[in-house]
């Protein structure tokens, strides 16, 4: 049997391997995706504000979505991407009390399941910058 007809089975193998192996971010059964309706809390110079987060991530790891501030009438969109369990992301948004556009970002840590994400949060709005944290569940 000649060598390359010996390595064509050996090849095969290998790419079917390759192709199932574990998945990745975005893809079904990835143990970080940040996909669906989440619920908590922004805490911003100190002072707490309840949200709703609507994310979801596709190959190979980028997400999108929106978020909302019901006691600020608030409401923005989120872009940004999952590498490993670190949800890296901006959220940019209109405040009607202040007048301004304002910038959120993030590299929280996602969950076991997706079921949470957490981490610090810093907010750049009207010139001014602001830190704080965040703490969602879906």
């Amino acid at each position: 049997m000649s060598m390359k007809k010996r390595l064509a089975p050996l090849a095969l193998t290998v790419l079917v391997a390759a192709c199932a192996g574990t998945p990745g971010p975005g893809e079904p059964g990835y143990a970080y995706n940040a996909t669906g309706e989440y619920a908590g809390s922004f805490v911003v110079d100190g002072q707490p504000v309840s949200a709703t987060m609507q994310l979801e991530t596709v190959p190979p790891g980028a997400v999108t979505g929106s978020f909302r501030v019901p006691d600020l009438g608030l409401r923005g969109q989120i872009a940004g991407s999952v590498i490993g369990d670190q949800l890296t992301f901006e959220a940019t948004y209109y405040n009607p009390e202040s007048g301004c556009d304002g910038v959120a970002t993030s590299t929280a840590t996602i969950g076991e399941g997706g079921t949470t994400i957490e981490g610090p949060l810093s907010v750049e709005e009207c010139g001014q910058s602001m830190g704080g944290s965040m703490s969602f569940r879906r």
